[in-house]
């Protein structure tokens, strides 16, 4: 199957079940295992009438339990399995100190949880802490056999799992820049910037932050592709979304939203500073000079999220009415949605008819963005 074929069934994939979840959903099957291999034994202590030990496995399965419940809910494994690792582990050397060397082999036990729960880094450093203690406690029962055979068995242990997360580390990394990089342009994909959309969306509510949304589409680029080859189109996208990067402010996002439609977000920007932005781009893609031979331009569609708005998607819809807009009416052109929160209604105007109607009138908004704040 080729790359790309991949890649798009990997995407179509994770839209549905996001990286993050997918971590906690392992996280939550192998805690539950756990718990279900823990907690029998518990009750077999109290059958025996171990009860000390009992006591301190059940209190082990049940703090497992609290957190498969807690990953169910919330999504989320930050922290809480630090926590309950940490209290395992405090519980396991309490059972070395009750029980002595013949427990051990929980140790190696403990280590694995502690691969597959926390950072490879803390967990390694956990491995050799807790040996240490245990070998401490129980410093006079331990035999030159013992040493030889149990030592270098979890030294062996601690590098495969530690090789194995360094592994897995990188394998995600690379699954989450197929999931959201598009590989061509190597801006973010759809993908992305619909996960953007959505936190927008909660995030809007609780600030007072202003995101203006610019969607830019080229000009005839079927054309491009018709007359120079696939090859050299694909060369011009790449080349249009690195001057789309270049013109942007870091703390700016550019996202390819489809083919060769692209969308900017432009965070604590209203709509005056995104339509010079937009307005920047475009002459800068007429006049950019690797560009030229095609006779490159671009079509812009401009418009505010209000702070504290929680519809980032219905602003989307008006962007691209503005750039149906500029599509429509001639091509090569900035086109701005405005919103009037009294009457609800929408309305549209090229940037120059906007700003020469913004000029004629005083006391001009003074939360504009200079445009000097964007690069050159």
């Amino acid at each position: 199957m080729p790359l790309e074929t991949k890649k798009t069934n990997l995407e179509m994939f994770l839209g549905q079940n996001q990286i993050q979840n997918l971590d906690s959903r392992y996280y939550f099957y192998g805690i539950s295992v756990a718990f279900f291999i823990i907690f029998p034994m518990s009750m077999y202590r109290f059958y025996t009438n171990d009860f000390v030990i009992g006591m301190f496995d059940l209190a082990i399965s049940l703090l497992l339990l609290s957190l498969s419940i807690s990953i169910w809910r919330r999504k989320k494994v930050q922290y809480v399995n630090y926590v309950v690792f940490g209290i395992s582990s405090i519980f396991m050397l309490i059972i070395v100190s009750v029980k002595g060397i013949n427990s051990f082999m929980w140790i190696f036990a403990f280590v694995g949880i502690g691969y597959y729960t926390i950072n490879k880094t803390v967990a390694l450093a956990s491995s050799i802490l807790l040996s240490l203690a245990s070998t401490l406690i129980v410093i006079d029962q331990i035999t030159t056999e013992f040493l030889v055979s149990y030592y270098p068995a979890l030294i062996l242990l601690n590098i495969l799992l530690y090789l194995g997360a360094s592994k897995s580390e990188n394998q995600q990394s690379l699954l989450f820049e197929l999931a959201t990089i598009d590989s061509l342009t190597r801006v973010k994909n759809r993908l992305a910037f619909n996960e953007k959309l959505d936190d927008l969306s909660a995030s809007l509510s609780r600030s007072n932050q202003t995101v203006s949304i610019m969607i830019l589409d080229i000009d005839h680029f079927k054309k491009i592709n018709d007359t120079f080859g696939h090859a050299e189109g694909d060369e011009v996208l790449a080349v249009f979304a690195k001057l789309i990067k270049a013109s942007i402010r870091s703390s700016d996002s550019v996202y390819r939203y489809g083919g060769e439609e692209f969308v900017v977000l432009a965070y604590n920007s209203n709509l005056d500073s995104a339509a010079k932005l937009a307005e920047s781009i475009r002459e800068k893609v007429a006049a950019f000079p690797s560009l030229a031979k095609y006779d490159l331009t671009v079509s812009i569609g401009v418009t505010e999220i209000p702070a504290k708005d929680e519809n980032a998607t219905s602003w989307l819809d008006r962007a691209d009415e503005a750039l149906y807009l500029s599509k429509k009416r001639g091509r090569n052109k900035v086109y701005l949605a405005l919103h009037d929160e009294t009457s609800h209604t929408d309305s549209y105007q090229e940037y120059a008819k906007y700003f020469n109607l913004e000029s004629s009138l005083e006391n001009k908004d003074e939360k504009i963005v200079s445009l000097n704040s964007y690069k050159a």
